[in-house]
């Protein structure tokens, strides 16, 4: 019996290279027995709505498109629980789950790797109630994913996400937070913080090989404390280039499994490179081996 496979194809992720590689992708499924259902998303959501509707009829969940498409189908598949695999077939702009999971980002060959591949149990984050594959995050460059104009994505690449960064040093934001893990509690301002399961974020590897597993139910989190002088920006600087935190003042991480921020005031967080929602407190659970990916 052919196993079915359902398709949900972005076709305006990246540069939509995705839309000349379909025809090449189904036949390689084909030539393996697979039955090939393509769906083209028409919205905003509508890969995570088509997952939820469809999943039962199918043996493989297969997706194409940015960081975004793929964390509307993975949180399709918890929330109806769907315990067979997915594959992604990265098109996006940067791609970052795709670096960490070392996946090819040339479609054809992707799609090759996953049918010779097998599945993988990852982690996945929840963030009250918002799931995300690799990265939640609050401050300085975390809204550079979803405030670059697709356009500008298409046109430039990765370096759009470089512009605005360098928009943004010039109005740091500055957060009064508390963060709350493993009877631990830390109170401070900060620029940024980030709660990760991901080698590459924003296309920067922040984190050593060593430093990350993608499925030991732990968190990298890491907060930089607010940059007073240019000697901070220094300092911070020359730890990310590093990865040496432990040495660095301006650093906080730690690796948890669960942790608590809350703050006086609404921080617009992002899950996975989109709108996370603007939260006051924001509860992060580790949901240990949740999804199996083919690699």
């Amino acid at each position: 019996m052919n196993k079915k496979v359902l398709f949900i194809i972005n076709p305006n992720a990246g540069k939509a290279i995705i839309k000349n590689k379909v025809v090449d992708i189904i036949d390689l499924f084909n030539k393996k027995n697979y039955e090939v259902t393509t769906y083209i998303t028409q919205s905003t959501k509508d890969a995570y709505l088509k997952t939820k509707e469809m999943h039962t009829w199918y043996d493989l969940i297969l997706c194409s498109g940015g960081d975004g498409t793929l964390n509307e189908v993975i949180s399709a598949c918890i929330d109806v629980n769907y315990t067979k695999s997915i594959a992604y077939i990265p098109t996006g702009t940067t791609n970052d789950f795709a670096t960490t999971a070392q996946l090819s980002k040339q479609p054809v060959e992707c799609a090759q790797q996953i049918i010779d591949g097998t599945p993988t149990y990852y982690d996945i984050g929840k963030c009250n109630d918002t799931y995300f594959s690799y990265i939640a995050a609050f401050g300085i460059f975390s809204d550079i994913a979803y405030t670059t104009p697709q356009s500008s994505k298409n046109l430039l690449g990765h370096s759009a996400y470089l512009l605005e960064s360098v928009k943004q040093w010039f109005n740091i934001p500055r957060f009064d937070i508390k963060i709350e893990y493993d009877n631990e509690v830390i109170e401070g301002t900060f620029n940024y913080g980030m709660i990760t399961n991901s080698l590459s974020i924003g296309g920067f590897h922040f984190f050593s090989e060593a430093q990350v597993n993608l499925n030991d139910g732990l968190f990298e989190c890491l907060f930089i404390k607010a940059v007073n002088n240019p000697s901070d920006l220094q300092s911070i600087i020359s730890a990310l280039l590093t990865k040496d935190f432990e040495n660095c003042s301006q650093i906080i991480m730690f690796r948890t499994k669960k942790l608590k921020v809350s703050s006086s005031e609404e921080l617009a967080w992002t899950c996975d490179g989109e709108f996370g929602g603007n939260l006051k407190i924001c509860e992060i659970e580790n949901l240990q081996n949740a999804i199996q990916i083919i690699k």
